[in-house]
């Protein structure tokens, strides 16, 4: 409210001038509150520098670069238990997802038609190098010679274990060094508060063009759990007011908005005494993770007028507050607050019950990029590794589609709106900008700690997958698991680090924008690949498509880091060999395979009954005159006759791009993206 009066100081009225008066002088009295001091301050001038070989191969490839290892990577040789991956590589692995390898003999005298499992993290068998037609060979003696096939990959590949870094020390990812720590840097830092497990959130200040274009800044940010960037926005120019609810209004007003209508304590809305963030209560005013959230739906222009009238019905509220009480407002809105309807807890104390319902504006779609070509032209100014599209985006190469992941959404808040605790689809990074006028308040946990905080949902019966909750800071305190806490003022952006656990309230009235990244990072292929079986194992839908992402890079990119090489070439390995086993499934009882090509932009396919990816192969029959995809598990459980098979690429192709995809080593240098 502060902010819209100070930005309509020369249209206000006298009584809305002695709100404005009012509140000035409070704010400055509260200033205190704002979560500043959970703060650690880096300046550009502090961060890491780049060698001046990682330069030169960025200024050539594009991609930004570790710290040049002493040895060359190597690619090693099969043994007894399958293929070795590099020591860093397996380290990685055992990070995010621990799964014990069942022994397995490599020559087995009977085999089923099909893998019991397929599972993008199973252990491969059969060396990197393999050419794809020793591949075909070794997948067509399934069922032409069973006697001597050898699977290439771990058919009884044990479901993914959430990380638990509380008997793992090692595993868990510390945020990146204060910069200038022991080099007799002066770079100040904030003070750190008393619990060690309330983590002071990194902040870079952004100065110049030239610090936001810079790769020190890129790097920083791919290696925190979650970071606040302030000054970015204003150092690129960019005109952050084409976001405004004003500006939607001209563009789309007709545009249908989501809408959540949660529950909200009415003293965050009915005086400036609030409810802390990290309180969630129920209807009765117990205590809970629940989130209470129910979905509608309306258009911009009717959530700009709600949003409009609830402002002015606070300045009102003030402004008669103020008119009746004279210089003892202060004292009368603390009794009144006091006085709000409460219940007592369980353990004796005292929770306000909710008694006024809000709601917040989600998911406004702005992927149409004519209706919205300003809009996106204008997030054009970023930095590559933040923008929409750009070569180190893993997303960019999709091909098609994913709403919200590939494109921008934007949310429309009134204070008190709250974006419930979750991590972003398939575990990838993600951009949000605060347009302002107000703040949000922010909370994180790091990834490692996902499994702890999925642990104590299911404790509550909440799905962590599919449930609205927002957790309590004490409760995850008390499990060991690291906080996050700080404030997004207008213009601010915040850098989501893959995997991080989330979850936002907005302090006052504000819009917002926000897409996921993926850096082509083996760290953040190997988290989605977690989550992408993970999700399998939940039957809940991965949006992101990893087999059809993995042929699409293997494809696009000149790869030059030896563990993302890897990472992509054991995709492939496994998802060549399943393709050919299914059509080999399939032909087998009497099914050809028909070629429909894939058309560009068509997005990809996924099981109508377990929402899995179906990747090249697709099995569909007639219902009501459409036609359904299903994967081969689900259709080998009904009657195959009624099913017609599918082909999208023909395995020619596939094998093209498969032996195409080499590593090609740059010297002195290994590369992330």
């Amino acid at each position: 409210m502060l902010r819209l009066l100070q930005m309509n100081r020369e249209r206000i009225n006298e009584s809305e001038r002695k709100v404005l008066d009012e509140l000035e002088c409070r704010y400055k009295l509260h200033e205190s509150e704002v979560y500043e001091p959970f703060l650690t301050p880096h300046t550009m001038a502090s961060l890491p520098c780049c060698t001046e070989a990682e330069l030169s191969v960025l200024k050539e490839t594009g991609h930004l670069m570790l710290p040049p290892d002493n040895k060359p990577p190597k690619v090693t040789t099969p043994s007894k238990k399958g293929y070795e991956m590099e020591s860093s590589e397996a380290r990685m692995q055992s990070i995010n997802v621990k799964c014990e390898e069942p022994d397995q003999d490599l020559s087995i005298t009977s085999t089923s038609e099909l893998p019991t499992t397929f599972s993008m993290l199973s252990q491969i068998n059969v060396p990197l190098d393999i050419s794809s037609t020793e591949l075909m060979e070794m997948c067509r003696k399934r069922v032409e010679q069973p006697s001597d096939f050898k699977p290439i990959f771990d058919e009884m590949c044990p479901p993914p274990v959430a990380p638990n870094p509380l008997t793992d020390a090692s595993s868990v990812k510390s945020s990146p060094p204060l910069p200038g720590q022991g080099n007799g840097s002066s770079v100040s830092a904030a003070a750190a508060p008393s619990n060690p497990l309330l983590k002071p959130t990194p902040l870079v200040v952004v100065e110049s063009r030239k610090d936001a274009q810079s790769p020190e800044l890129q790097k920083f940010c791919e290696q925190a759990p979650i970071a606040l960037i302030r000054g970015l926005t204003s150092v690129l120019k960019m005109d952050l007011s084409l976001f405004s609810t004003k500006t939607l209004l001209e563009v789309a007003s007709d545009q249908e908005v989501e809408v959540n209508h949660s529950i909200f304590v009415a003293t965050l809305v009915r005086t400036q005494y609030r409810m802390p963030c990290d309180l969630n209560v129920d209807h009765l005013g117990s205590p809970t993770w629940n989130c209470m959230s129910t979905r509608s739906f309306t258009t911009i222009q009717k959530y700009a007028t709600y949003q409009a009238e609830t402002f002015k019905h606070s300045l009102k509220e003030e402004s008669e507050k103020l008119r009746q009480a004279g210089a003892k407002y202060a004292a009368q809105q603390a009794a009144e607050s006091n006085s709000a309807k409460k219940r007592r807890g369980p353990n004796g104390d005292e929770y306000p019950m909710p008694t006024k319902l809000i709601k917040f504006g989600t998911n406004v779609d702005l992927s149409d990029d004519v209706r919205w070509k300003t809009q996106l032209q204008e997030l054009a100014k970023m930095p590559p590794f933040c923008r929409l599209i750009a070569g180190c985006n893993m997303l960019s190469h999709l091909g098609h589609t994913v709403l919200g992941m590939n494109t921008v959404q934007l949310y429309m808040k009134v204070p008190g709106s709250r974006t419930p605790a979750h991590q972003e689809n398939n575990s990838f990074a993600s951009i949000n900008i605060n347009i302002g006028p107000g703040d949000c308040e922010w909370f994180g946990c790091p990834y490692e700690y996902w499994g702890t905080i999925e642990q104590i949902c299911r404790k509550k019966n909440i799905d962590f997958l599919r449930g609205s909750f927002w957790p309590n800071i004490e409760d995850l305190i008390e499990e060991g698991v690291p906080v996050y806490r700080f404030t997004q003022k207008a213009g601010d952006l915040v850098w989501v680090g893959g995997g991080c656990v989330h979850w936002v309230q907005a302090t006052g009235w504000c819009n917002n924008i926000a897409w996921n990244v993926a850096p082509m990072t083996p760290n953040q292929m190997q988290i989605s690949l977690v989550s992408y079986e993970w999700n399998k194992l939940q039957s809940y839908k991965s949006l992101v498509p990893l087999q059809h992402l993995a042929w699409q890079l293997a494809k696009n990119i000149r790869f030059t880091n030896q563990k993302m090489f890897n990472i992509l070439k054991g995709i492939l390995i496994r998802s060549l060999s399943f393709c050919k086993m299914v059509a080999d499934f399939a032909n087998s009882h009497g099914k050809s395979l028909k070629p429909q090509a894939r058309q560009k932009g068509e997005i990809t396919h996924y099981c109508t009954l377990c929402e899995i990816e179906v990747f090249n192969i697709l099995f569909v029959k007639e219902v009501n005159g459409k036609f359904p995809v299903y994967c081969v598990y689900c259709s080998r459980r009904c009657d195959l006759q009624d099913f017609i098979v599918l082909q999208q690429i023909p395995f020619a192709d596939l094998q093209k791009i498969y032996d195409e995809m080499t590593l090609n080593l740059i010297p002195k240098a290994s590369l992330i993206c």
